[in-house]
């Protein structure tokens, strides 16, 4: 199978997603199994080494956060199962020799399987040539997200079967083997938790934007006008079938996967498109946490707050606020998020103590 059935194979798909127009279910059941496994090597690129892992952990970085990145695994044990690829998304092949550069002078090595690879680089190689422009220039400050999506891409099309795409200011509390069990778990529950918008009400309402008129009202509704935000409550996840379904989705409303990635913004959130998605196509409901957190937006919950949500719902969020975590916790809130958690967030936003 060449790169250039790619578009063609998605496309199938696309019969079965028409049937949204009548208000129904898409069928994915019938995808092939053997969807996007091609061979690269024919286009002069040698991706054995990835396709060797079903797991891929996929973190976008520049270089003032490399340092973020080295200590994000500094918990990680070398001896635990390695089925799990660190896919290191740079933005070009300088910043690639910059990161080179940056591990032999710290002396680093990272206790799971790594490749760094330049965003610019995959689109060159999968001819994606207006986001090559989209990245160069920052189009629409949304240089992450095209950074993201493109990586996500390119794992889908080696046959990836499991894929989370994460930012660098992460702490990992165990082995991210143990992040994709649990958030293989959420995901079969098929429930968005969503809380509070805040200031991030139009990034709900522009994210829904991406969607064709018909599905932007749907979404609004579900998400009340945009007064749900779903982002950051938990780690996002693709699986394979349900992503191969997204990108068709894509297909269907841009025309190509290029052109979807071409509309994308700072304010068009990759893993809330993935997440309306799946409320309008793979039968999820959201779970509204509100009741229990009030007028604070997810990532900004305390430890108490996550906790409450957990034990009234049953939803084990992969991770939590490093913020929350460390501050204002007794040694019972402690010794549970030990075991309840496997990474921490926003390391970049813990707030100082001036109560000394």
């Amino acid at each position: 199978m060449s790169i250039e059935n790619l578009n063609v194979e998605l496309s199938k798909l696309i019969q079965d997603l028409r049937v949204r127009v009548f208000g129904k279910k898409p069928n994915l059941s019938d995808i092939d199994p053997n969807f996007g496994r091609q061979d690269f090597k024919k286009h002069g690129v040698d991706y054995s080494i990835p396709k060797k892992y079903k797991r891929h952990l996929i973190i976008p970085v520049h270089p003032p956060r490399f340092a973020y990145l080295v200590n994000a695994f500094c918990n990680v044990d070398k001896k635990k199962s390695d089925d799990v690829l660190l896919t290191i998304v740079l933005t070009s092949d300088v910043e690639c020799k910059m990161f080179e550069n940056y591990l032999e002078m710290s002396g680093y090595k990272f206790p799971i399987p790594i490749e760094a690879i330049s965003a610019l680089g995959i689109c060159e190689q999968f001819s994606l040539p207006s986001i090559v422009q989209c990245i160069r220039e920052n189009k629409n400050n949304g240089i992450v997200n095209f950074k993201k999506m493109v990586a996500i891409y390119r794992a889908l099309c080696l046959g990836v079967e499991e894929i989370t795409c994460i930012d660098s200011d992460v702490l990992f509390m165990d082995h991210p083997s143990k992040m994709f069990d649990r958030l293989q778990h959420n995901f079969m529950k098929k429930e968005v938790l969503a809380g509070h918008s805040g200031m991030a009400a139009n990034i709900v309402k522009e994210t829904a934007n991406f969607f064709p008129l018909e599905d932007e009202k749907k979404i609004l509704g579900i998400m009340n006008d945009g007064k749900l935000y779903s982002w950051f409550f938990d780690a996002p996840y693709y699986p394979r079938k349900a992503t191969i379904g997204w990108f068709a989705q894509f297909i269907m409303h841009f025309g190509s996967v290029e052109n979807a990635f071409y509309h994308l913004k700072w304010g068009t959130f990759e893993h809330m498109i993935f997440q309306f998605y799946c409320l309008l196509y793979e039968d999820f409901k959201v779970v509204d946490i509100r009741p229990f957190t009030g007028d604070r937006v997810p990532d900004e919950l305390w430890l108490s707050e996550v906790y409450d949500v957990i034990d009234r719902t049953g939803y084990h969020p992969t991770w939590s606020n490093l913020g929350g975590l460390i501050s204002y916790i007794n040694e019972e809130q402690k010794a549970r998020a030990k075991q309840e958690f496997e990474v921490a967030i926003h390391v970049d936003r813990v707030p100082a103590r001036l109560d000394w």
